[in-house]
């Protein structure tokens, strides 16, 4: 159902399927869910706000499961950003895009798991995220003059402003110059 490319047939057993993965996200071998994961950030593409809602709730979760390391006894993420460079760099621009799509009627504003999954992805990649900061930063301004405008959910707005301050942390020191601008 998932691999299916028409990403807004079967909405209801797309949903389903996402929801499983999200409830059963630690119980998944770190190699399923690296198979998986480029399908759930091919999700956050959906013109369906349930489906590009949970694919974005799942890859939030995902990046936040730890594992016992058996030498330290402690916990430890499952993930490294080596591990899901590449296919999280490209959840940055959908996940974008579905923020800023005030137009769409279909579109769920001022969606907060959308928002929180960009902020854990910002975070997820940190220095790998230098070349995507400046425009995300941009899009941003734009979304932060809409927020300001009506601020409406406070959840999104916060995780808004952690997004625009991970994303300076890591831009300002190495693209200064751009960041001014």
């Amino acid at each position: 159902c998932l691999q299916n490319p028409n990403l807004d047939e079967n909405v209801i057993l797309r949903a389903s399927c996402l929801r499983y993965i999200t409830v059963f996200r630690a119980q998944l071998t770190k190699p399923d869910v690296l198979g998986v994961f480029p399908i759930l950030v091919n999700h956050l593409k959906s013109k369906s706000a349930v489906v590009h809602t949970y694919a974005a709730n799942a890859i939030e979760l995902i990046l936040s499961v730890k594992d016992r390391n058996p030498t330290t006894n402690r916990l430890q993420p499952r993930f490294t950003g080596e591990d899901l460079m590449q296919t999280l760099k490209s959840a940055v621009e959908p996940l974008v895009v579905k923020l800023l799509n005030f137009n769409d009627p279909n579109a769920l504003l001022l969606n907060e798991y959308l928002m929180r999954c960009l902020m854990k992805v910002i975070n997820f990649l940190g220095k790998n995220m230098i070349d995507l900061a400046v425009p995300v930063l941009g899009q941003f301004k734009i979304l932060f003059g809409e927020v300001a405008k009506n601020p409406s959910n406070p959840l999104f707005n916060h995780y808004l402003f952690e997004s625009i301050a991970s994303i300076v942390r890591v831009a300002v020191p190495a693209k200064v110059q751009e960041v001014q601008t």
